[in-house]
């Protein structure tokens, strides 16, 4: 494994963990998770399948 591969690895690891904590710390509202649902459908609505 090069240098910068171990580099990319622990800091992806380090934001990962950083993200986790946050989202423990204060998870979501019901009215978040429903806005990202409405969010998620408008763009596959929107996609040209």
């Amino acid at each position: 494994m090069s240098i910068r591969s171990l580099i990319d690895e622990r800091r992806r690891s380090r934001v990962g963990n950083q993200i986790v904590r946050a989202y423990t710390a204060q998870p979501q509202t019901d009215d978040e998770i429903l806005g990202l649902d409405a969010a998620t459908a408008a763009l596959i609505n929107e996609e040209l399948w």
